[in-house]
């Protein structure tokens, strides 16, 4: 791989589409296989794929939209705050209402849960986790023209800096004066900073600032080791090496060309799916596993049913925003 290009510019998609497997078999509920090796082998790539597939998407996904508004900048057009959060919000809110209301129509029991659960304070109160990332990249998405005006006025090294910086006291002081609600949000509170490692590296990106980019990569994965030594797999032990572990999956793509066959293909178009698949497979995915998954003894039968109706539903919701809403496949993050 050229030193002047990015892996995370050329295979976003495909990085997206593994993170999203990733995160669906983490979430499959599914028991360790007892032969050592396919126990070692699930705990690497599914255990830990879990972990590191959400902090994947948001570095992804500050990443995309950082160098979409430096390239929207470059070209002339100054998009306006207002239509930029009225894009993240077409992007994200209807998918969002639509496969929230199925699923609490079919497991709560009052109108009042009901609201309640779609509004997020099931997340932010209770600790209840069914959709707490959709709210995290939410408002990361709401706080990311601060960001982006930031850094327009100082260096943007600074910049990211000081807004990482914020977010790591934010999530240290709710755990010291707020221990209830850090129990609550930590799954959240502690991922933030992705978002804003994805925007810095979008911002090296598209300054082409390459030999920067690698060089972090490795501080970044340095700290990462060490924190994994004193403290074991923490929350930013994920964070750090996950730039790492996406370089480790591109470097296999481009050396075995999978990103020229169907394998390739299909990677994008989960990629491209993400966000409903996330949706559905949290969801309704989870539901069909407790009506159904009593009922088929066979773990790799569970797994498949479970892994092929979650991506068979997320064809189907994408296909009505499609075709029935006239939503657009991939708004450009």
């Amino acid at each position: 791989m050229k030193i002047k290009e990015s892996f995370l510019k050329k295979y976003r998609a495909e990085l997206m589409g593994i993170s999203i497997i990733w995160i669906v078999l983490f979430h499959s509920s599914i028991d360790a296989p007892e032969p050592t090796f396919l126990r070692i082998l699930w705990y690497i790539l599914v255990s830990f794929g879990g972990g590191y597939g959400v902090d994947i998407f948001l570095i992804l996904s500050g990443f995309g939209i950082t160098y979409s508004r430096l390239e929207r900048e470059a070209q002339g057009y100054n998009e306006t705050w207002i239509n930029y959060y009225k894009r993240r919000i077409l992007r994200i809110i209807p998918k969002y209402l639509f496969i929230a209301s199925m699923f609490y129509f079919l497991t709560v029991y009052s109108i009042k849960e009901f609201f309640y659960n779609l509004s997020f304070l099931n997340f932010i109160i209770d600790g209840e986790r069914d959709f707490w990332y959709i709210i995290t990249i939410l408002i990361c998405y709401l706080l990311f023209p601060i960001y982006r005006e930031i850094s327009k006025k100082i260096n943007f090294r600074i910049s990211f800096f000081l807004i990482g910086l914020t977010g790591e006291i934010v999530a240290l002081a709710t755990m010291v004066y707020f221990p209830e609600s850090y129990n609550n949000l930590e799954i959240a509170l502690w991922r933030f900073p992705c978002f804003w490692i994805g925007c810095y590296y979008g911002m090296l990106v598209f300054k082409n600032k390459m030999k920067e980019f690698y060089f972090v990569t490795g501080i970044f994965t340095v700290l990462g080791l060490i924190l994994f030594f004193y403290y074991g797999f923490i929350r930013n032990v994920f964070m750090f090496t996950s730039p790492c572990i996406m370089f480790i999956i591109c470097f296999f793509l481009e050396v075995f060309r999978v990103y020229k066959g169907i394998i390739g293909e299909g990677l994008r178009y989960l990629g491209k799916i993400s966000l409903e698949l996330y949706l559905i497979h949290v969801s309704l995915g989870v539901w069909i596993s407790e009506y159904i998954y009593s009922k088929i003894p066979n773990d790799v039968i569970r797994l498949i049913t479970y892994f092929l109706s979650s991506i068979l539903l997320a064809i189907i919701v994408n296909y009505l925003f499609i075709k029935i809403m006239n939503t657009k496949i991939y708004i450009q993050r």
